[in-house]
């Protein structure tokens, strides 16, 4: 596999679609993201597009955050993070390293004798203040929002 230009070292993730993001101290962050004042986004982080993140908050090193997904003011996202595209975090949430937030949930439907999987078109809305230990899994609504 060929490494992307002045990556060497680093094993090139959709070599393709580098040009988009902008490549800060190894952190792979869509230009569309609006950052909040004092962020601190560490190293092999990818945010998304249409992210926005709040003023002191923290994404954890080797996390991942969906596009056009919400954080709020003074969260701490620990390393190793999964938050999926359209979540919404309130202010002042802490998520543990191992936790995975919008997964897709367990929805299937009898389709001709068969189950079928059903596309999760929901989200998970996580309110301000609330602390998700760690390696918990949230999974998002089939339809509408799933609030905690």
């Amino acid at each position: 596999m060929e490494s992307a230009p002045g990556l060497s070292g680093v094993l090139p993730v959709a070599v393709f679609s580098l040009a988009r993001y902008s490549l800060l101290d190894r952190v792979l962050l869509d230009p569309s993201v609006q950052l909040g004042e004092r962020v601190s986004i560490q190293p092999l982080a990818v945010i998304e597009a249409g992210t926005k993140i709040g003023d002191d908050t923290i994404i954890g090193a080797g996390s991942y955050v969906g596009h056009e997904t919400v954080i709020g003011s003074a969260c701490h996202i620990y390393p190793h993070v999964t938050i999926r595209e359209r979540s919404r975090i309130g202010s002042r949430v802490i998520i543990h390293s191992g936790a995975v937030i919008g997964a897709d949930g367990f929805g299937f439907e009898m389709v001709d004798g068969r189950q079928q999987k059903i596309q999760q078109l929901g989200i998970v809305q996580i309110d301000r203040a609330r602390l998700l230990p760690l390696a918990i899994c949230s999974t998002r609504a089939s339809t509408g929002d799933k609030s905690a």
